[in-house]
């Protein structure tokens, strides 16, 4: 998940760092340091974007266990 998210950012802005917020929805938080090991493989952890992780009872699909929403800022000449 976090590479396509990095992914998406490389051919629209070339760098992850542009992202600002980040929100986690996760079917049980005792697989939140899993979510934060993961996450912060991806991350730019001297400037890291803010973050939320809430429990949910379930997503959108019965298999998935985790969405991750995350808002980046785009320069204006994109």
């Amino acid at each position: 998940m976090f590479k396509n998210i990095n992914s998406t950012l490389a051919a629209v802005v070339g760098t992850n760092s542009r992202i600002v917020k980040m929100n986690h929805f996760i079917i049980e938080l005792s697989n939140l340091s899993v979510l934060r090991e993961l996450r912060d493989r991806y991350l730019n952890l001297q400037n890291p974007p803010a973050r939320t992780a809430a429990e949910v009872t379930s997503l959108a699909n019965t298999i998935f266990i985790l969405e991750i929403k995350a808002f980046a800022v785009l320069p204006e000449d994109t």
